[in-house]
């Protein structure tokens, strides 16, 4: 039976209506569907970051797991000024064929971005090509960054540069015939010191050749000589790859001290003021500022002793730390460090203490579980400090040849330093064994960490008036500027005495000295200098012995007692 077919005229007049309410029947079932499935917005709980920039919508990649345990440097976090970050991390791309390139390069890119806060827009952008998959940017001062590729490193000024057509423009600052190995920046960014090793060898035999370059690829992942493990840093290709030539030190320590030359009208300019040489057989992470270093020496099997000593030569005793294994210690500021070592009743559980230059130990705290790879990042201006450290799923690692599975994960504290306030305590994930992945604002009440593909940004707590009568007491006690040549030269043993100024050439190594409880040794025997009495001998003090102890330091009194640690 065939069913009429209605006229135009009825169907203009018939669909309409019928349109007209399948839409609002079908307005009214989205809207109650809406209202059974929008989330409740939560309301914000202590823990809960303040701002959440999620990475996926402006580029972000994932990195392989396997590379940021190996000490790989993957991805970095740094706050440019107290409103700015600078993100970058690794992406894939093309790489074209460049005529320099060398049988051991590793080229990569990486993403850079200048971000916003807190709305997270990206406000410039740009790619780098390394040459390794090692440490590449070091924050300096005043939103100045160093960036390496290869042994070649530049300034880049972002936030000033913005309005320009290269925001990232890069301004070429130091270059090295040899290796990079190691480079620190002091809390400030005062002193730049930059550890080289000799160029490598690589076997003429293509097989051998292959086999030397994966070998260097994996293992180029080794840190700085500690009493426990720093920062992993660029290293030296392994022994069978490594030849060094004999006319060279195994290493050399290079220290600058960064000046800036502001000229009103124009951005501001760095300048590395060459402040001396050391010759090292290992890659050693030196607790230095441009005004001086910390000398840690053994009184007993349980006490360590610090002195403060000056570039001009002069020597500050220090409160004495109980620990059972050599500290590592760390520079928070001019004035302030911390120490980190082993539990006298138990080795295997770790201290962290804080220190200042007035000879005071005012906290002490705690760490339970095994972990490596200590790394900090400072706000000087506000007194803080950010601490990280990889925690262990188990006793027995191979520190070369770490796995994921065998990290537990990544714990960041964050202290006042005068009192050893903990302001705030997270995770960060992915764990990057070489750190960077977190930052503290210059101004010490922002904090930025990865959470996955996540950024996320927490408001620290306000300086209260005691924390700022605190920043300006430990002001009192920043070192004299010198501009002495750093040669981190002991102050000689006999009391009221210290070295006479070196006339031998920059590169000649200097006498044994002691730094974060590990000897360093010179390249080579050389006669040392007879010492000279100081100036004021009031800062001289003997070192101790094993039938006379030294003892607390004279800046304790009655009235001004050693803090009880707490």
């Amino acid at each position: 039976m065939n069913r009429p077919i209605p006229s135009p005229a009825l169907r203009s007049s018939r669909w309409p209506g019928v349109a007209l309410a399948v839409a609002v029947l079908c307005a009214g079932l989205l809207s109650a569907t809406a209202q059974k499935t929008a989330p409740t917005p939560k309301p914000h709980r202590p823990g809960d970051p303040d701002v959440s920039i999620f990475l996926e919508d402006i580029g972000f990649e994932t990195p392989q797991p396997r590379m940021l345990t190996s000490g790989a440097t993957m991805l970095t976090v740094n706050f440019v000024d107290d409103t700015h970050l600078l993100l970058t991390y690794n992406s894939h791309g093309l790489l074209a064929r460049l005529p320099d390139i060398t049988a051991d390069d590793d080229d990569r890119l990486v993403t850079a971005q200048l971000i916003e806060l807190p709305s997270g827009k990206v406000l410039a952008q740009t790619k780098w090509r390394t040459r390794d998959r090692q440490q590449y940017l070091w924050p300096l001062t005043h939103g100045l960054f160093l960036l390496r590729v290869r042994s070649h490193l530049t300034v880049i000024d972002p936030l000033r540069s913005l309005n320009t057509p290269d925001p990232f423009q890069q301004k070429p600052f130091l270059e090295f015939d040899r290796r990079i190995g190691y480079v620190s920046v002091s809390p400030g960014g005062d002193l730049l010191v930059v550890e080289t090793v000799p160029q490598p060898r690589l076997p003429s035999d293509g097989v051998a050749a292959t086999a030397a370059i994966a070998s260097l690829n994996t293992q180029n992942t080794g840190q700085p000589q500690d009493s426990s493990p720093a920062p992993p840093a660029l290293q030296p290709p392994p022994a069978s790859v490594f030849v060094p030539q004999r006319t060279e030190p195994p290493v050399e320590i290079r220290f600058y001290r960064l000046l800036r030359d502001d000229d009103p009208g124009k951005p501001p300019r760095l300048i590395a003021q060459f402040a001396g040489t050391l010759a090292t057989r290992n890659l050693t992470r030196v607790p230095a500022t441009s005004e001086g270093f910390l000398d840690t020496s053994k009184e007993s099997d349980h006490t360590w002793l610090f002195d403060f000593q000056s570039h001009a030569g002069q020597r500050i005793e220090l409160s004495p730390f109980d620990t059972t294994c050599p500290p590592s210690t760390f520079f928070v500021s001019r004035s302030e460090f911390v120490a980190l070592g082993c539990q006298v009743h138990d080795k295997t559980k770790m201290l962290l203490s804080g220190f200042n230059l007035r000879g005071e130990e005012p906290w002490i705290s705690a760490l339970s579980g095994q972990q490596i790879a200590p790394y900090l990042v400072t706000a000087p201006a506000a007194g803080r400090f950010a601490f990280s450290r990889i925690l262990l799923s188990n006793s027995f690692y191979d520190l070369e040849n770490l796995l994921p599975d065998e990290l537990s994960g990544q714990e960041i504290t964050v202290f006042q330093h005068h009192d050893g306030r903990i302001l705030l305590k997270t995770q960060a994930t992915p764990i990057q064994r070489a750190g960077q992945n977190f930052d503290i604002s210059p101004n010490g009440l922002s904090f930025a960490v990865f959470h996955d593909t996540r950024l996320d940004i927490y408001a620290l707590p306000k300086l209260t008036e005691k924390d700022r009568q605190q920043l300006k007491l430990a002001a009192t006690a920043a070192p004299e500027p010198n501009d002495a040549r750093i040669a981190l030269t002991r102050v000689g043993v006999a009391a009221n005495t210290a070295p006479a100024p070196s006339t031998a050439a920059p590169s000649t190594p200097t006498d044994t000295v002691t730094v974060t409880g590990n000897t360093v040794e010179p390249a080579a025997a050389e006669p040392t200098v007879a010492p000279a009495p100081l100036k004021d001998q009031s800062q001289a003090v003997g070192d101790p012995t094993p039938d006379q102890p030294r003892p607390p330091p004279s800046l304790y009194t009655p009235d001004h007692p050693k803090p009880p640690p707490g």
